[in-house]
């Protein structure tokens, strides 16, 4: 019996919902943070492309000229592909995630957070979201490189150092992790 209870209050905690992808038209995305931290500036999200007709779906970061007040509607996306930043200001979407996550260090127990997106590869590869360190921008991240790819000043940039970047997980790991020790924390203040 208490195995039983044991493995019902474990697969409980393992439930979590499935990210959400919506046009940025529908003004609705979580907010990750500031791209250069402090000057509440450029507000950032998560975004990708929905319009490719190879089948992939590339994820990057979305920009709000007008920080968090400014409309979604307006955002600029930024995706990270081919070694440049390329500029999207139309056909993508932005990310709504569940409650319960926050950016993490890599670890073999981390609940990486599948962002439903894929990219070019036999077989394609899952897209997860990582931040890069000090910087705080965010991007995608693969399993199979170990590196977060992010655009940051019209590149694509990679950074393979753990120490370097964050992940995107469920708040339910129990890993170390950055800021405040608090869930849906966004990466102001990194």
């Amino acid at each position: 019996m208490r195995y039983l209870v044991f493995f019902l209050v474990g697969f409980a905690f393992n439930t979590v919902q499935a990210v959400e992808w919506l046009n940025k038209s529908n003004n609705i995305g979580t907010f990750m943070g500031y791209e250069d931290g402090y000057n509440q500036k450029d507000a950032m999200y998560f975004c990708r492309e929905n319009n490719r007709t190879d089948g992939t779906t590339v994820v990057g970061k979305a920009i709000v000229k007008q920080g968090r007040s400014g409309p979604l509607s307006t955002a600029v996306c930024y995706i990270p592909w081919g070694g440049k930043e390329n500029s999207r200001k139309e056909n993508f979407d932005l990310l709504v995630l569940p409650e319960g996550w926050r950016f993490s260090h890599i670890d073999s127990q981390a609940s990486l957070i599948n962002l439903d997106s894929y990219e070019r590869g036999n077989p394609p590869k899952a897209t997860y979201g990582c931040a890069h360190y000090p910087t705080g921008i965010i991007g995608k991240y693969f399993v199979e490189h170990n590196a977060c790819y992010y655009p940051y000043g019209g590149k694509e940039r990679k950074e393979t150092n753990k120490e370097r970047f964050r992940v995107l997980t469920y708040c339910n790991t129990g890993i170390s992790h950055i800021g405040n020790g608090y869930c849906n924390t966004p990466l102001n203040g990194y």
